[in-house]
């Protein structure tokens, strides 16, 4: 339950401000002036007076930022769930380590006299 919330409360604000960055940078503002292409010249301004940095570099900061979230998350979340994680992959190992029978006739159930003759392996069977 708190895993599911705390993905939530990390999901969310990350998607509305990505929704946000995409549609203010093409400027598809929908009539909104906080969608426009002004707010969002606006607000990488202030981020980079802020900062001290160049405004056109933000992008690409808040890109590493998120992929480096997102390790740090799924790391979280798979040493939480490293047991089942576990015995998934044994499983998974076991199962391709089976030998793959051959598709005889005797191996599908077939009748070796039937094959090609049409109709007359049905008329055999009845």
């Amino acid at each position: 339950m708190i895993t599911r919330v705390c993905i939530i409360f990390w999901v969310v604000p990350l998607t509305l401000y990505t929704l946000w960055f995409i549609l203010s940078a093409n400027d598809i503002n929908f009539g909104s002036i906080y969608l426009s292409r002004q707010m969002h010249d606006i607000v990488m301004q202030t981020y980079a007076n802020l900062l001290g940095i160049d405004p056109a570099i933000i992008p690409a900061l808040l890109i590493r930022a998120v992929v480096w979230d997102l390790a740090v998350v799924l790391a979280i979340l798979a040493y939480r769930r490293r047991r089942e994680i576990k015995a998934w992959w044994q499983a998974r190992k076991a199962h391709a380590s089976e030998p793959v029978s051959e598709m005889t006739p005797a191996a599908v159930n077939v009748d070796p006299l039937a094959v090609g003759q049409g109709n007359q392996a049905v008329e055999r069977t009845l």
